[in-house]
């Protein structure tokens, strides 16, 4: 029996040597159709593509990453769910994880911090510049506080 391409992790193949490259897909959103995806997916597979990372995405009424990842697990195909961790709780991500897992034999994940929202931008660059100013306060109060 032939091996399927999704029958070995990621993890496996990296560890084996093997150059992996995988094509990013973006899940539909608004009025956009799940079997536009699987219609390209399946395309993409018969053309010799096995690998495919699955973008998450705050676009409005996205599909999940993890549940198109799970309905592509039977294609022949490696499906890796693309997470941005950035807007979501640890508890959620880990339950939809190992559903992912349990439920529909979901193998590797991708999960990244994802980019800064601007206010956090903003929050973040100006906690560092006071952070900056503040290791280099040279104060008449700050350092008689360090010599006493």
């Amino acid at each position: 029996m032939a091996e399927r391409a999704n029958d070995r992790s990621i993890v496996d193949r990296i560890t084996n040597g093997e150059f992996v490259i995988s094509i990013q897909l973006d899940p539909p959103s608004g009025g956009t159709s799940s079997a536009d995806l699987f219609r390209l997916t399946a395309d993409l597979v018969e053309r010799g593509w096995t690998m495919f990372d699955i973008n998450s995405t705050r676009r409005p009424l996205a599909v999940s990453s993890l549940a198109i990842a799970s309905k592509l697990r039977g294609a022949n195909c490696t499906v890796i769910p693309h997470l941005t961790a950035r807007e979501a709780l640890v508890r959620g991500i880990c339950s939809d994880i190992r559903s992912a897992y349990d439920l529909f034999g979901v193998r590797d994940v991708l999960i990244i911090r994802g980019d800064p929202a601007e206010d956090d931008h903003r929050i973040e660059n100006g906690a560092l510049r006071a952070a900056r100013a503040g290791s280099r306060d040279t104060s008449p109060a700050r350092s008689a506080a360090a010599a006493g």
